[in-house]
Order: structure tokens, then C-alpha cells, then sequence
């Protein structure tokens, strides 16, 4: 019988090779589904601010160029953006063209308006505003910006689900 001969140089077998590739797989899936469930709070946390950050930016527009400007939001065609001038409720809201589009599964916007297609918030010379909140959030992590009426401020606050 013939003995088999290990031999005396350092190294891993393939077999020890296979087991450690297939435990590094097994943590990565993981790991990615571990991710995926966390993406959408970023993604509603990114859209809260560029939103909050949007307003910041009208309300110091209006201020410096001493003219009103409508922050809006375009549920029909899932767009916002910055104005100046006053949108009709009248408006075809398809042809209206606003600057930033957002997911309508990831932030749905929720306000406290009746308008169920359009909401504004105007921003004044004088830094006021005609004041308003919006709700971002999914079904894990909702936001709620409000827009000070008389001061024009912008505040963000986590919200309990």
C-alpha cells in the first residue's frame, strides 16, 4: 500500500479555499439584505433635506431680490420646485415645469393644504411666508418640514411611526 506524502510547504487546500469563499458569500448576502432595508430611510432623509434646504434657499431669494417666490409641489407630475411667480389652481399641472423630481414610492409628500394636486408656499420680501408643513416618509422613517408663517423659518423634525 502506498502512503500518500503531505507535503511541507506552506499553503491552503482547495477544499479549505472553497469553505472560506463560501462563508465570505454567505455574509455578504446578508449583509446586502441588511442594506436594502435601510436604503429607503436614506433616501427619505436625502429628499427631506434637499427640500428643506430648497426652501431655506427660496426664503433668502425672496429676502435678497425683494420678490416673492412660491416654492411648489406638483403631485400630478411628482415635481418641485422654485417660482417666482403664483401657479392658478386653474393650471394644466402636466405642463408646469419645476426643477427637482422625487420618487412617489419612497417620499410620499403629505401636507396639510386641501389642494390634493398643488401645494405653494409663497415666500415674502420681507421674509415671512405663507407658512405650511410637509410630510416625507415611507413606511419605516417619516420627516415633518414646517415653514414658520410669520418669520418664514424652515424647521425639520423626525417624526414617531
Amino acid at each position: 500500500m502506498k502512503r500518500l506524502k503531505f507535503s511541507s510547504e506552506p499553503g491552503f487546500t482547495l477544499f479549505e479555499l472553497i469553505i472560506v469563499m463560501t462563508i465570505i458569500g454567505i455574509f455578504a448576502g446578508l449583509s446586502g439584505i441588511a442594506i436594502s432595508r435601510k436604503s429607503s430611510g436614506f433616501e427619505v432623509k436625502r429628499v427631506t433635506r434637499e427640500i428643506a434646504s430648497t426652501l431655506r434657499f427660496a426664503r433668502s431669494r425672496a429676502i435678497s431680490e425683494k420678490r416673492s417666490y412660491f416654492f411648489t409641489v406638483n403631485n400630478v407630475t411628482g415635481t418641485y420646485g422654485l417660482n417666482n411667480y403664483r401657479i392658478d389652481e386653474d393650471a394644466d399641472l402636466t405642463k408646469v415645469s419645476l426643477a427637482k423630481a422625487f420618487r412617489s414610492e419612497v417620499g410620499k409628500l403629505l401636507y396639510d393644504n386641501n389642494a390634493a394636486d398643488m401645494f405653494q408656499i409663497e415666500f415674502t420680501m420681507q421674509g415671512g411666508s405663507s407658512g405650511g408643513s410637509i410630510g416625507i416618509g415611507d413606511d419605516n422613517i417619516r420627516y415633518s418640514i414646517s415653514v414658520n408663517k410669520l418669520t418664514g423659518r424652515i424647521r425639520v423634525e423626525k417624526l414617531q411611526s
